[in-house]
């Protein structure tokens, strides 16, 4: 990647989010000029179709998800894919990895996140999270054990999360890429969407059995151990004071 992830902003707070107000930016400019689209004629003629944003740790599943299910199971061309860990699909040497990551989430049709705890941890993740949800783009949130509807953020609901790791998951984010980017039924053959779909669960389980994620503690169990803290703290204080007396 031709950027540190370290050097993040505070997703929450647009003025502390650049990437959220380049595209609030361009949303306005837009609409000033009375464009119902949120692209411009440059983002057009250069951004690609789908925008995956992930974790750099988490290249691996990124990699399998672009291989084997757009790639290999939809015949999406590695031309309409933006993944800044991917070959062919990530930023060319010598671009300003922010002006082309602006580019490509204001041009997509889907963006799709992949939500680990990696993710989680990732300011850019997040602020690229921010800026999906202001765009025109079908915004697909994936999540990833141990990431549940709990612990996957206040700005997901429910209805919107798909899980990764879910053949009926992968079948509906089939049906949306088809419509969304007008691929017809007949480009794709059920037998071989079956059978990358089964290929990418296998490869991506492996990798998590063999690089498990860190378990992420939501708030109702930090508060719990906080609890349990105090709790502790006022019986050895009790058993303190009883054998002074």
């Amino acid at each position: 990647m031709a950027f540190d992830e370290e050097k993040g902003y505070n997703p929450i707070s647009p003025n502390k989010n650049p990437l959220m107000d380049a595209v609030v930016a361009r949303y306005s400019k837009r609409q000033e000029k009375g464009s119902p689209n949120i692209s411009d004629e440059k983002t057009q003629d250069a951004g690609k179709e789908i925008f995956i944003s992930h974790a750099v740790k988490d290249k691996e599943i990124a990699d399998s998800f672009n291989d084997i299910i757009l790639e290999g199971g939809l015949g999406v061309h590695i031309n309409r894919i933006f993944c800044v860990s991917t070959d062919g699909a990530k930023i060319r040497s010598g671009e300003d990895w922010r002006n082309s990551i602006r580019e490509n989430i204001l041009s997509a049709k889907i963006i799709f996140l992949l939500i680990s705890p990696n993710f989680k941890e990732s300011e850019v993740c997040l602020n690229e999270m921010g800026a999906a949800w202001i765009t025109n783009a079908k915004v697909i949130p994936l999540i990833i054990d141990p990431i549940s509807y709990k612990t996957v953020g206040v700005i997901q609901e429910p209805t919107q999360i798909e899980k990764l790791l879910d053949e009926k998951s992968l079948d509906r984010i089939k049906d949306i890429v088809q419509e969304k980017l007008n691929i017809v039924s007949s480009q794709i053959k059920s037998d071989r969407w079956t059978a990358k779909k089964g290929e990418f669960l296998l490869r991506v389980k492996k990798h998590i059995e063999l690089s498990p994620f860190e378990i992420p503690i939501d708030r109702i169990m930090i508060q719990q151990i906080r609890r349990n803290k105090e709790q502790l703290e006022k019986t050895v204080g009790k058993i303190i004071l009883e054998k002074t007396n």
